[in-house]
């Protein structure tokens, strides 16, 4: 990545203090409820293996903080997440490091095979994951095979996280991201565990992704 000029550096620096500061104040008004899933949380938690939290990426910031209070703060586990190269990726690294969270630069896109083998390695070091499956560029609900990928070599179970509110802004990018208006009702939802088998066939593995669509459902 090419070195920022001062200018840059500034800007980057203002905008992402905005972002915390209108997040730490939105979060606040929000009316969490675990509607579903709640066992399979506290297993994660307690099971003292790696789990890897899948959702989409438009309903990226509520799965986030909600991990943020589950996973890292309340669980005491850590939780490694994935952010591209670009200058957006270099936000997102700042916002999660608030949250709490362990980036890892690199994507699909960017710094893709490095990412990829970054994950693995985070996993056989115990680590939990919080992925964007249909990341960074989409096409939208549809998971890429990394998480899939991840799953099979290390053991890990795919974790779907979903969410909805009764009040939600929705912002103009590839995948109209949700955010909960102030005050909204946010209830969180988690689906079964979903082991993939290390000797799964290619057509196999599709078909675990294709659950994993299913599980996280639309938007």
């Amino acid at each position: 990545m090419p070195e920022r000029s001062l200018k840059d550096r500034l800007l980057l620096s203002l905008t992402v203090g905005v972002l915390r500061a209108f997040i730490a104040v939105l979060r606040r008004t929000w009316r969490w409820r675990l509607v579903a899933g709640r066992e399979h949380l506290d297993a994660a938690l307690a099971g003292g293996r790696p789990v890897l939290f899948c959702f989409w990426h438009a309903r990226v910031l509520p799965a986030s903080i909600f991990l943020s209070e589950h996973v890292i703060h309340r669980g005491g586990s850590t939780l490694v997440t994935l952010a591209s190269q670009s200058q957006d990726g270099e936000i997102a690294t700042r916002i999660a490091v608030a949250l709490g969270g362990q980036p890892l630069r690199g994507s699909s896109t960017r710094g893709g095979a490095g990412g990829l083998k970054g994950l693995l390695r985070a996993v056989k070091e115990g680590h939990n994951l919080a992925l964007t499956v249909d990341g960074p560029k989409g096409p939208p609900h549809v998971a890429k095979p990394g998480a899939v990928a991840v799953a099979r070599a290390t053991g890990a179970p795919l974790l779907p996280l979903s969410w909805s509110s009764d009040r939600t802004w929705r912002l103009g990018s590839w995948d109209r991201t949700a955010i909960p208006k102030p005050f909204a009702r946010v209830e969180v939802r988690l689906g079964e565990p979903i082991a993939v088998p290390r000797e799964v066939d290619e057509e196999g593995f599709e078909g675990y992704r294709r659950r994993l669509d299913e599980a996280l459902g639309g938007d």
